[in-house]
């Protein structure tokens, strides 16, 4: 310690140690407390100095208060003796009987000390018998310490407390402060549901109208589909209430198109932590290296999100590569087509991180679209063969699996037929945009199928002829990547924009997510270059980088999809030394990449194909 800092120190224990002392010989006191009808002496300097609520009691912002009595009547004459003891002495015995009334004078005074010495007493009291009772406490208060113990008990505790008379004493913002955290620890949604009801039955006049803003926090996605519709379709004040109803309908509709999970970005589909489940980018098959004896691949690996690391996933159960296509249903992935099997489905089951061999598509077809739709998959277009002069045999036919019963089933025609399309479910049709017509020429044409009436039609055309694109879907507006680096967007899905292109992009056969409102483009072929770079745009600010992070291998014609998994399935075994380690500049990592900016460009003529060349190989 500085000679300096020394003296000060003396010199405050002298002050304050005086006047101390003329407080217990009511020497000087110029102000008497009134408290009870009882009158407690003390210094208005004092109380001002250290009590905004007295400072603004005794000064007026233009002069001072001459009167020699203030009444005070929020706590006991003997709390408030204890506060004056605190006051002038800086202690005071905090105990069981007096903890909670010295916290609630303290935040009314604003004497921050004494507050924190209550509310670090009070937070090693807290247990599951009285957790509700200080989080009440503890907001008054506004106590941090003693807040953020309660809750984390009622968070843990949840379960054992929801039926209890002190939850239902909450308020309705209480009660959507609990149920919106992702700390809750339920062991599944349904449970929530019962708290928030139970609780809203309780007083059923005056809880009602507050439903709605509490079920905007449920994530009702997770209920269980019996639950929702015999527990909360028979619910009265449900019922009576159309905002309600909404939330819920909104809800069903993701149990019956779990194919959109994914589309959405929803706050209510989000994953508790206590659920252990993870954003994965999964990546099935693909080829690794060049030429027609390229090797097809089985196996699957996922980028964890989270944590930014590749984990191995359970190998496919034969080879995929390009000409392969993959979609998501829920968060199971179906994979068809290409590869070894040319009729072959395979479903990966994502609770149980294992795959299983669904019935064979009625037409073996590699390069055609995939995509799930209510309780159905729909396969469209593709190649299935070629003539003895080499030409290929492009198919229109869709056909139609039933997840419900494993079967096929023929279900009507494209208007054109083409294979290497992209494809969107938007209003419960299905889109598909360009293609090849045959080995090299590409279209501009935008087709629709509805798959309720079994038929298609042109609706529209691309900015420019492409094939081999890839399109993801996010809150109803459809991006389309060409091999080529160009943009296109649309939100009506079939008016589209070339909004800009990516710089020095030129590659077809790579994979592409979306993630928190980012595109991320993964590795791909050009020529005899097989990439494993990961590239990350920003459809907001039309900015780009290149991540660190990279693919296990460079690999082609793969199948790309996003899903959520639960953790326990990405975990590294002693044998798994290819996963120990994300591939990764060290430097890159450290650094903050500038991205560059993506110039919006005009569409090209019609003149200028958006093909590169393709790699599938029939």
């Amino acid at each position: 310690m500085e000679e300096g800092d020394e003296h000060r120190d003396k010199h405050r224990l002298e002050f304050t140690s005086g006047i101390s002392d003329m407080w217990r010989k009511r020497i000087y006191t110029d102000l008497v407390l009134v408290v009870d009808g009882k009158y407690l002496r003390c210094h208005r300097f004092v109380l001002a100095a250290i009590s905004p609520y007295f400072h603004s009691r005794l000064y007026n912002g233009q002069r001072e208060s001459v009167a020699e009595k203030l009444f005070f009547n929020a706590a006991s004459v003997k709390i408030m003796n204890q506060v004056l003891e605190f006051v002038y002495t800086g202690t005071c015995k905090v105990k069981p009987k007096n903890s909670e009334d010295l916290l609630k004078v303290a935040a009314l005074l604003g004497i921050r000390s004494l507050k924190d010495k209550c509310d670090a007493y009070l937070t090693e009291t807290v247990g599951m018998n009285n957790c509700l009772k200080m989080l009440k406490l503890a907001t008054e208060a506004k106590a941090t310490k003693l807040e953020l113990t309660s809750r984390k008990n009622i968070l843990n505790n949840f379960m054992a407390l929801y039926q209890t008379k002190a939850f239902k004493a909450l308020s309705s913002s209480d009660i959507i402060s609990l149920i919106k955290d992702n700390d809750l620890r339920v062991p599944n949604e349904d449970v929530v549901c019962d708290a928030v009801l139970s609780w809203a039955n309780s007083d059923p006049k005056m809880r009602k109208t507050a439903l709605a803003e509490i079920f905007k926090h449920i994530r009702l996605p997770h209920v269980q589909q019996h639950y929702m519709r015999y527990v909360l379709g028979n619910n009265e004040l449900l019922k009576e209430n159309s905002e309600c109803e909404e939330i819920i309908e909104e809800a069903k509709s993701v149990h019956e198109d779990p194919g959109r999970r994914h589309e959405i970005n929803l706050s209510r589909l989000e994953y508790r932590n206590d659920a252990r489940m993870d954003d994965v980018i999964v990546i099935l098959g693909g080829t690794a290296n060049c030429g027609p004896a390229g090797q097809l691949r089985q196996s699957v690996y996922g980028l964890n999100m989270s944590l930014r690391k590749w984990f191995p996933l359970e190998p496919l159960p034969y080879g995929f590569d390009s000409g392969t296509t993959a979609c998501s249903c829920g968060n199971d992935i179906y994979i068809s087509g290409g590869g070894d099997s040319r009729q072959g489905l395979t479903l990966y089951e994502s609770s149980e991180n294992t795959w299983h061999v669904c019935a064979p598509m009625l037409v073996g077809r590699r390069g055609h679209a995939m995509v799930g739709l209510g309780s159905s998959l729909f396969v469209l277009g593709g190649v299935i063969g070629q003539t003895e002069d080499g030409r290929l045999r492009v198919t229109p036919s869709v056909e139609e699996y039933k997840m419900s019963s494993n079967s096929w089933s023929k279900s009507g025609y494209l208007t054109d037929a083409v294979w290497g399309m992209s494809c969107a479910v938007h209003d419960n049709k299905i889109f598909s945009y360009g293609g090849y017509v045959d080995r090299h020429h590409a279209t501009q044409t935008i087709q629709i199928y509805d798959p309720y009436i079994q038929s298609s039609c042109t609706v529209g055309r691309l900015p420019v002829p492409c094939g081999l694109t890839r399109s993801v879907v996010q809150d109803d507006v459809v991006s389309i990547i060409c091999p080529t680096g160009k943009l296109l967007q649309s939100d009506d899905f079939k008016t589209f924009e070339h909004i800009a292109t990516i710089p020095n992009f030129t590659r077809a056969m790579f994979g592409v997510a979306i993630y928190e409102h980012k595109l991320l483009l993964f590795g791909g072929k050009y020529g005899s270059d097989i990439f494993d770079d990961i590239i990350q745009m920003d459809l907001e600010h039309l900015s780009m980088t290149t991540l660190p992070e990279k693919l296990v291998h460079p690999v082609w014609g793969f199948a790309c999809v996003k899903t959520t998994l639960p953790r326990k399935h990405m975990v590294k075994t002693k044998h798994d030394k290819l996963w120990d380690t994300v591939k990764c500049d060290p430097e890159s990592a450290s650094r903050t990449p500038t991205p560059p900016i993506l110039m919006p460009t005009p569409p090209p003529s019609k003149e200028s194909p958006e093909v590169i060349g393709h790699f599938i190989r029939f």
